[in-house]
């Protein structure tokens, strides 16, 4: 026992004291936490050091940069009869030909100008005429000229602002998924950066029995370990020491979370249930997950003699890690889905889409006792099947991965 707390403490110590520890842990959240609230900061002092006049004047400002100099239409079609009474009259000027609007363009007295086409109510065609293009002015000009010919089609201004914009306004209700919440942008954004920081943060600390391991080969310190420790005690010791270093991880990432619902970010975290509850099943999830893929990368160590060929092998085990970011958009719009039940139940996935579905929705308890569950029994299984991989002749091993020598060490033969 003494040997194995001797690994244990071996493992924690090399790890924390690596600088890029310290730099992947608490630079990378800090700086998620800078570019989050640093600009929101700014533009809330630049806010409240206008009052409500300034704002208007400035948005009249830009309007009026937008829009310095009119627009011309051509309209062989005679549709454009009159302009909306809410436009100004000098934003657009009529052309009765091409030639005379396109002399105004090179003279630089408008900003650009339109042709409808003869055929316009069969077609649909116009042509936008510019010496500039401006993706934000073009898009701008764009809609207001859609606004001025619906105005003209239906001699309804309030028709004609529906047409242009029909649906301003609109909340979406799905029958039998029981969102619980809407996903706004705002959810769905935050939703997301959870999800992927549990997927860094999974895959980031079982990567480290990967590397411990084949470190350890490649150098041949595995030599002189196995002399002194045997094989399954050195695993056992392993997984708990870099399992510490995994929950110092997390500890400081969701401290990190904690300063930030604190801090001005508080009324769109409040979207999410970020309560001490989820924060406990964060924890278990995360070590149950831990110990299912830091056994897995482990076994992955032991049968490659560098840690530089285990690319390929290494997106295959954390593939199914990667499925719930890829089927993101079904498991927020549906948490209590089929597919999100799956997602969230099923051991391999559960560490990554369980804590998801709990920022959405509030999960009965027998599903998050029945996920532990199938997470612990899951990890239980693969610690007993990794005995038969940590062992002198697979440790030792300095040959290249093959499925042959997979097989023979799954049957326990040398």
């Amino acid at each position: 026992m003494r040997k194995m707390s001797l690994v244990i403490k071996h493992e924690f110590i090399t790890s924390v004291t690596r600088p890029s520890f310290w730099l992947t842990t608490v630079v990378f959240p800090l700086l998620i936490v800078a570019l989050s609230i640093v600009p929101q900061l700014l533009g809330n002092q630049a806010i409240k050091k206008k009052s409500l006049p300034d704002v208007q004047n400035m948005v009249t400002t830009q309007m009026q940069s937008l829009f310095s100099k009119p627009s011309g239409y051509v309209d062989p079609a005679h549709i454009i009869s009159s302009l909306p009474s809410n436009l100004p009259p000098q934003w657009f000027i009529r052309y009765e030909d091409e030639a005379q609007a396109a002399a105004d363009l090179r003279a630089q007295k408008i900003a650009r100008y339109y042709v409808v086409a003869a055929d316009y109510l069969r077609s649909g065609s116009v042509t936008l005429v510019t010496q500039h293009d401006d993706l934000l002015t073009r898009t701008n000009a764009q809609q207001m000229f859609t606004f001025v010919l619906n105005y003209n089609l239906l001699h309804d201004e309030s028709r004609a602002v529906r047409l242009t914009t029909p649906l301003p306004k609109m909340r979406t209700e799905t029958w039998g998924a029981q969102t619980g919440k809407e996903v706004t942008t705002t959810t769905y954004a935050l939703t997301m950066g959870i999800m992927t920081l549990f997927l860094i943060l999974i895959s980031m600390s079982s990567g480290f029995m990967l590397n411990s391991v084949s470190e350890e080969k490649q150098s041949r310190v595995m030599e002189m370990l196995l002399l002194r420790v045997e094989p399954r005690r050195l695993m056992f010791g392993k997984l708990i020491g870099l399992g510490a270093v995994a929950l110092l991880q997390l500890f400081i990432w969701l401290g990190s979370v904690a300063l930030v619902s604190q801090s001005t970010l508080s009324s769109y975290l409040s979207a999410l249930d970020l309560s001490p509850t989820l924060f406990a099943w964060v924890i278990v999830y995360f070590v149950l997950g831990y110990i299912v893929y830091a056994t897995e990368l482990g076994v992955l160590g032991t049968m490659i003699p560098s840690a530089r060929e285990s690319g390929g092998l290494t997106f295959l085990i954390l593939l199914p890690l990667l499925i719930p970011m890829w089927l993101s958009s079904p498991l927020l719009e549906a948490p209590n889905g089929t597919l999100s039940l799956f997602l969230s139940m099923f051991p391999l996935s559960a560490p990554i889409s369980m804590p998801t579905r709990m920022t959405l929705v509030q999960v009965p308890l027998w599903q998050s006792l029945l996920t532990a569950g199938g997470l612990a029994v899951t990890a239980y299984l693969l610690v007993l099947l990794s005995t038969r991989f940590f062992r002198s002749d697979t440790l030792l091993s300095q040959q290249s991965f093959s499925w042959q020598r997979l097989r023979n060490a799954w049957r326990n033969r040398g």
